[in-house]
């Protein structure tokens, strides 16, 4: 049965910061307002716009290790790394420890000098430098996700990944926008002018007088037949021939030729 997300939410709580026109001081924040972020629901604060877009849940949030020496024996409890907040050093057994010597979140290549460097610091794919130590004894191995190194030679112990946890991480998307008052008024624009258009008819009228001569003339953009009838009630009120359809005529001499 495939499982459909009904929803995606977000709760926020907004800050604002006190100090921030003041150089060098430290943030002095006060709660402003809460509020759940949901599709199509943005949260809206001065000329900005926080959208609900997506989730992420490629990001790990720990991973948990054991320890097993040459013969593959379990050696102690296994152990989970925080990688948002990892540990210095992991009590594996009374004798062993197993120190974090170095860390990269998403990691990339490594220095000349040994350093881990990491792209970004998202936790996508981690890798590690633990020493295992021993007493006065100890050794490194370099680990990364499905892939261990060691780094001295001959090592007695590794170490060997277990599980990991994920972290279910919400996509927000921030948007300005001042075109929108601009297109608001715009479209009013559009329905007068739709209204205009469709409700209210044009009409044009235009009288030439030469001697005892007259030439009446009108247009109309919609309802011809009620602006002809109109006039030629005016005209004949006053003794006056009635106006015709002029491509009419033409056509109806054309017949009759």
């Amino acid at each position: 049965m495939a499982l459909t997300i009904s929803n995606f939410q977000t709760d926020i709580t907004m800050y604002e910061n006190k100090t921030v026109d003041i150089v060098g001081s430290s943030p002095e924040l006060e709660e402003i307002d809460n509020y759940s972020i949901r599709v199509n629901h943005p949260y809206r604060f001065d000329d900005y716009e926080l959208y609900q877009s997506s989730y992420d849940n490629s990001q790990l949030k720990s991973m948990t290790f054991r320890l097993e020496d040459s013969e593959g024996n379990v050696l102690g409890e296994n152990f989970e790394v925080s990688l948002d907040d990892p540990a210095d050093s992991y009590k594996i057994t009374e004798d062993i420890t197993i120190n974090m010597k170095a860390y990269a979140p998403d990691f990339l290549e490594i220095e000349d000098n040994g350093t881990l460097v990491s792209e970004t610091p998202v936790p996508t794919n981690p890798a590690f430098v633990f020493e295992v130590a021993e007493g006065d004894e100890v050794e490194l191995s370099l680990l990364q996700i499905m892939n261990s190194t060691d780094i001295t030679q001959d090592n007695e112990y590794s170490i060997k990944f277990v599980e990991a946890e994920e972290h279910m991480a919400t996509v927000l998307t921030l948007k300005k926008d001042l075109s929108m008052p601009i297109i608001a008024t715009g479209f009013v624009i559009f329905l007068i002018g739709l209204f205009i258009g469709s409700y209210i008819n044009h009409r044009r009228i235009w009288i030439n007088a030469e001697g005892d001569t007259m030439n009446v003339a009108a247009h109309t953009n919609k309802n011809y037949f009620g602006l002809k009838k109109e006039m030629n009630a005016v005209l004949e009120s006053h003794h006056l021939a009635e106006i015709f359809d002029k491509q009419e005529k033409e056509e109806n001499d054309k017949l009759k030729g």
